[in-house]
């Protein structure tokens, strides 16, 4: 998923991941679903 992601948005797979994983530490989850839930339910997401 973080390769397609990066060559959609013309980042490199490791810049992806560390973006991820920071976003996933301050919003507290600990997997990309709980992830997609928790910005749904902040209105990141619809």
């Amino acid at each position: 998923a973080n390769k397609q992601i990066g060559a959609e948005l013309g980042l490199s797979e490791n810049t992806v991941k560390t973006h991820v994983a920071r976003i996933m530490g301050k919003l507290d989850v600990h997997d990309r679903t709980s992830l997609a839930m928790r910005a749904v339910a902040l209105g990141l997401l619809r």
